[in-house]
């Protein structure tokens, strides 16, 4: 059997397709015993007829020509098959997207403009399945009387326009409960503290005259992820050399089960 031709490159076609390269194979360059060792000074360079062809199971290949496919591959009972996967898609599959479009069961497909994931269950022609593996959202968030975002910090101003002073950034979409306690500097001279959202007002105000803390209204107000919820606050009398102050911006909610349904006649 012809042996290794020159420093550590292996040429001989034969040894490499025959199975297992040992050391009596290639000779002193071996780095094994029984088999070559990864290492850096020894390569294998292949010609136009090493690559020929198909790479068997028992070998560590495919035993299938894949270079046309587009997916993943699956290698079952000694079979390989390509299954067709969409992952840049912009909308949720349809049923026509189905075999006769190259699909077939276990096809992934991804809607990256929606966040969502799914699989094929049944590739019928025209009457494709997928299955969405998007977790279902089993829980909801409803205001209530659960505190659980405080911005505490005492803010002060004397300006007569709004100006933003809290904001509280949500990740979920629900309901929530808002409140916060304002005073006068000077009785009689009214400070106003509105809630706005995502910088837009909402109409809902709490204002106080008094010298002393009050704790306003609360109001319960629809958000959604990515929503900020904020405070602006501005002095109501003109006249200089007093403000208002406000404090204790805070966020109540309880994360609960969703209702799943009763019964409504029985």
């Amino acid at each position: 059997m012809p042996q290794i031709v020159s420093g550590n490159v292996i040429t001989d076609e034969a040894q490499i397709l025959d199975g297992v390269i040992t050391k009596a194979d290639i000779g002193s360059n071996a780095v094994g015993d029984d088999e070559i060792e990864a290492h850096t000074t020894t390569k294998i360079t292949a010609d136009a007829s090493m690559v020929t062809g198909v790479l068997p199971h028992e070998n560590g290949g495919l035993e299938a020509d894949i270079s046309a496919g587009d997916g993943f591959v699956e290698v079952k009972g000694g079979t390989t098959t390509v299954r067709k996967s969409n992952l840049a898609a912009t909308t949720q599959p349809t049923t026509t997207d189905d075999s006769s479009s190259g699909y077939s069961v276990g096809s992934m497909w991804v809607d990256t403009t929606n966040d969502a994931a799914y699989i094929c269950v049944d590739a019928t022609a025209s009457a494709a399945v997928w299955l969405s593996l998007s977790a279902p959202n089993l829980l909801e968030w409803v205001a209530s009387d659960v505190l659980q975002f405080s911005a505490d910090t005492e803010e002060y101003t004397s300006n007569l326009s709004y100006e933003k002073v809290k904001e509280i950034t949500v990740q979920f979409d629900g309901t929530v409960r808002i409140n916060w306690e304002s005073k006068a500097q000077i009785a009689g001279k009214g400070t106003t503290g509105q809630i706005y959202k995502n910088g837009g007002g909402t109409g809902n105000t709490n204002s106080s005259s008094s010298t002393s803390y009050s704790l306003g209204t609360p109001y319960d107000i629809s958000v959604s992820a990515g929503d900020t919820v904020e405070l602006w606050i501005k002095q109501d009398v003109s006249g200089g050399g007093f403000g208002g102050y406000h404090k204790n911006f805070r966020m109540y909610y309880t994360v609960q089960a969703k209702d799943e349904g009763s019964v409504t006649l029985d």
